[in-house]
């Protein structure tokens, strides 16, 4: 799959490249394919991405999926 806009969602941004890593695997261990993106930019330049930072995308027919799983692991 590539990564274009016309084929996935952003799920979630985060600040923290550690913690863009620790939902990408909750996703991955709910059967969810996701990809960590800008994290690079993020944490080396974080001021020249200042429109949310590192961000994990998923497959379009999988967002409301990942969407739940998300929400939950913020609960925790």
């Amino acid at each position: 799959m590539s990564k274009d806009s016309s084929e996935s969602k952003v799920v979630a941004t985060f600040q923290s490249i550690g913690d863009a890593y620790i939902a990408k695997g909750v996703l991955a261990s709910e059967g969810v394919e996701s990809w960590v993106i800008n994290a690079l930019i993020s944490t080396i330049y974080p001021i020249l991405n200042p429109d949310g930072g590192i961000r994990l995308i998923v497959r379009d027919e999988d967002f409301e999926r990942a969407v739940e799983i998300i929400n939950k692991m913020k609960e925790k």
